[in-house]
């Protein structure tokens, strides 16, 4: 294999998950005997030390039918966007006939927070197809100078292309990159919003890393990436989103502000670059794993009944690592009328809606989005209330109350 970025073929090892399903690829019954395993190990490039997985499963078996509908990831992450697009859409005064592109546009909940011209590029047909019913511009076609970016060049410069926890999933960079290029006018700029590696490394997420993410964000070698096309990495916002992300922003003649060095420096003290940290990486997810799973077996052991409250893709990275089952826990909620009525990858859970949760409460519940858990706290008061519990598993595994 070659890094994305420098080309190099040398790498650390760091994770090791072993062989898992697709992390989105809920299931129905009749699916069950033709469901696919894959290798899913994080590496690190000795030369530009950028971690990524070392197995890349095609993209048209990872998107033909997706599961993950923005509209339904919850009341937090569709505020986020909002807000996203309103800060964006002051900072470059946006007006009526500007353009803005989406890569990876999804379901069209953050494009339809402009009031622009506005073009999606979502490869899940599924997907787009809602945007395109909201009557949102989308193109289901991946983003590359093949599929119409060059024409549309011609004719347009975007002043903002965005990519909102899309970046990862995409395995040319430099494919990607050359089209940015292309379209993005000269003081417009690429703002990309990805979870930040340093908050894996530091926490232990191992949840995070699953099929659809190939790669993990530094800062050091997405600057040496954005160099090589004259894209400049010039500004880096940390986020409190996905348990830590970055938000950064690419242009061709902006100012390089200090945000960027201050949070390359934090990195470099945090000893992510570091190859001697990395062996003991994957010792601290292993802990982290078996407490984990030794709780849920004891409460079962005990006769307490257990659930899973969300399915987002780390539930099916959480629940195979640990290698717990239908036999520990009966079902899990998930607000996504795609995944109800499914099962969940590997494990082959129950997926239901909410009604399940609330119509008979388990004595425990686990918090598998646990990046949402204060949103989720406020929205289940009667379920402590009324005596029930929750399992956070990360960073640290926790009981509430």
């Amino acid at each position: 294999m070659f890094c994305r970025v420098c080309g190099n073929t040398e790498f650390y090892s760091f994770l090791n998950l072993g062989l898992q399903p697709l992390a989105n690829a809920v299931l129905t019954k009749e699916e069950f005997s033709s469901e696919k395993f894959y290798p899913l190990n994080v590496v690190i490039c000795k030369n530009c030390h950028l971690p990524q997985l070392d197995h890349v499963v095609p993209p048209d078996i990872l998107f033909q039918n997706y599961s993950y509908f923005t509209g339904h990831a919850g009341k937090t992450w569709n505020e986020h966007l909002s807000e996203l697009a309103r800060i964006l859409s002051e900072e470059f005064h946006i007006q009526h006939n500007d353009f803005v592109v989406d890569i990876g546009s999804n379901d069209g909940t953050l494009l339809q927070n402009f009031k622009c011209r506005v073009l999606g590029f979502e490869p899940a047909k599924n997907v787009a197809e809602v945007a395109i019913n909201k009557g949102i511009s989308t193109n289901i076609k991946y983003f590359s100078l093949d599929n119409n970016v060059m024409e549309l060049a011609i004719f347009h410069k975007a002043q903002l292309i965005l990519c909102t926890n899309t970046f990862a999933h995409i395995d040319n960079w430099h494919e990607l990159f050359c089209g940015v290029k292309v379209l993005l006018s000269n003081d417009g700029a690429f703002v990309v919003e990805v979870p930040h590696f340093l908050e894996l490394f530091l926490n232990k997420e191992y949840d995070t890393v699953y099929h659809e993410h190939l790669s993990y964000i530094l800062v050091q070698p997405l600057k040496t990436l954005g160099r090589l096309f004259n894209l400049n990495l010039y500004r880096v916002e940390k986020l409190p989103t996905h348990g830590g992300s970055l938000r950064l922003f690419f242009g061709k003649t902006q100012q390089i502000e200090d945000s960027v060095a201050i949070v390359k420096d934090e990195e470099f003290k945090s000893g992510v670059y570091n190859a001697e940290s990395y062996t003991t990486f994957q010792n601290g997810v292993d802990r982290l794993a078996t407490d984990f799973a030794k709780l849920l077996y004891q409460f079962h052991s005990e006769n307490k009944t257990i659930c899973g409250y969300g399915h987002p893709a780390k539930t099916a990275v959480m629940l195979n690592y640990c290698d717990i089952g239908l036999d520990v826990i009966s079902y899990i909620t998930d607000l996504n009328p795609a995944k109800q009525g499914k099962f969940s990858p590997g494990t082959h859970i129950p997926i239901v809606s909410l009604d399940a949760f609330h119509s008979s409460p388990p004595d425990y519940a686990v918090m598998f989005p646990w990046n949402y858990k204060k949103e989720i706290l406020e929205l289940e008061k009667d379920f402590i209330n009324n005596g029930g519990k929750f399992i956070v598993p990360l960073p640290e595994v926790e009981i509430i109350p």
